[in-house]
């Protein structure tokens, strides 16, 4: 058929489907709208979500047999826990058995933490680093077989302190164990990345404390360690003991017989006549350092404290008896106890320096404490470090 239609209706019908057609503006208009009601609504769901929380671990809680982590605001980030492995509690209240700081440099927190197997298992802990969202990176195992005396000591160690420390520009883990029912603790030095142990250091006793310093104003850190020398039986001598970064920078034939770190000073400190009375362990439980000054108490249980200050090139420059111990002196002598430390404790106020590691227990070490020559008129170890000048007033 034929449609006759005239030119004027032509242009009137085509301007008609062009005004009823949506343009181009107008449909990028509404994908564009689209796109950011959906962007808006994926914001809305990842904030209640927790996907913008600060994923950044910063603190940690033990609760049961499981290590909890936490963020800077408390929010809960992650946990680990393992059937064969507790993460162990403080054994004292100045213990440190984790550490979250950024140990490879990425700008995120790591979590480094002391676990030991559950009782009754005989066997040493492990330290377990993870990233800053829980995954496992290393683990490294405490403990070595040693011998004291042509016997062997059990490999049974657990972890109780740990904290990092930079040498020639980067960090490092340095961490104590100690060995369960006997003597020896182990120092060990680890690279973070991969959980290297670089170096390790053993000692015939506790060692519980632990702070860097340069004390020798060479541009590097060493580290002080402090606590008891107390092998086989006896009640032992409160040490402090000084290593380079990293330990073994001179090397010798350490207690045990084997090729270890050689010790830059070692210091044993006097035991009391009160103590040995009584058998109280000596330690040392506070160490504490000020840009002159090393603070070191020696613990004497429940009779008290003996609070020595050294200088920077470990000379004796102070020494006091706590209010407790002198308490328990003056009680002792009105009760009639013989051979106890009085006024002015002279006997006290020194410092056994000597080269390398004695035995805590020997009968030497009492024998040296009478005898050496005072460490001013010598260069030679063993000496004693003594006040140059009267001590305080009691």
């Amino acid at each position: 058929p034929t449609v006759v239609a005239f030119r004027s209706e032509l242009d009137d019908w085509l301007k008609g489907e062009e005004q009823s057609a949506p343009s181009e503006g107008i449909r990028n208009s509404r994908i564009i709208l689209a796109v950011l009601l959906v962007v808006g609504i994926g914001f809305i769901l990842a904030y209640f979500s927790g996907w913008f929380a600060d994923r950044n671990p910063a603190s940690c809680a033990v609760e049961g047999n499981s290590l909890q982590v936490f963020n800077s605001e408390g929010d809960f980030l992650w946990q680990y826990s393992s059937s064969g492995l507790v993460p162990i509690r403080p054994p004292e209240p100045q213990a440190i058995v984790h550490l979250i700081a950024d140990l490879d440099g990425d700008g995120k927190n790591e979590v480094a933490y002391i676990f030991s197997p559950p009782d009754p298992q005989a066997i040493s802990g492990k330290l377990i680093c993870f990233d800053h969202d829980g995954k496992h990176i290393w683990e490294v195992d405490y403990g070595k077989r040693l011998r004291f005396v042509g016997q062997e000591l059990v490999n049974w160690y657990f972890g109780g302190y740990l904290t990092h420390v930079e040498v020639d520009k980067r960090i490092y883990l340095v961490t104590i164990a100690l060995q369960r029912g006997r003597f020896p603790s182990q120092v060990l030095l680890i690279e973070p990345d991969q959980g290297t142990i670089v170096d390790e250091y053993y000692h015939p006793g506790y060692l519980r404390k632990c702070l860097f310093k340069d004390f020798d104003e060479d541009g590097k850190n060493e580290v002080l360690l402090a606590g008891i020398n107390n092998p086989g039986a006896g009640i032992g001598h409160a040490v402090a003991v000084m290593l380079d970064l990293p330990f073994s920078t001179s090397v010798h034939t350490d207690f045990f017989g084997n090729p270890g770190p050689r010790e830059i000073a070692y210091l044993v400190f006097p035991r009391t006549r009160v103590g040995t009375l009584y058998r109280f362990k000596p330690g040392v439980p506070l160490i504490g350092l000020d840009k002159q000054h090393i603070y070191l108490e020696t613990g004497q249980g429940q009779i008290g404290n003996l609070h020595y200050t050294l200088d920077r090139q470990l000379r004796l420059v102070d020494f006091r008896a706590s209010d407790t111990f002198q308490t328990t002196n003056r009680e002792a002598e009105l009760a009639g106890v013989e051979g106890i430390d009085l006024p002015p404790y002279e006997e006290l106020v020194r410092i056994l320096k000597t080269e390398g590691t004695p035995n805590g227990n020997s009968p030497e070490i009492e024998e040296l404490f009478e005898s050496a020559p005072d460490c001013s008129e010598t260069d030679e170890w063993p000496c004693l470090l003594t006040l140059q000048t009267a001590p305080v007033d009691q």
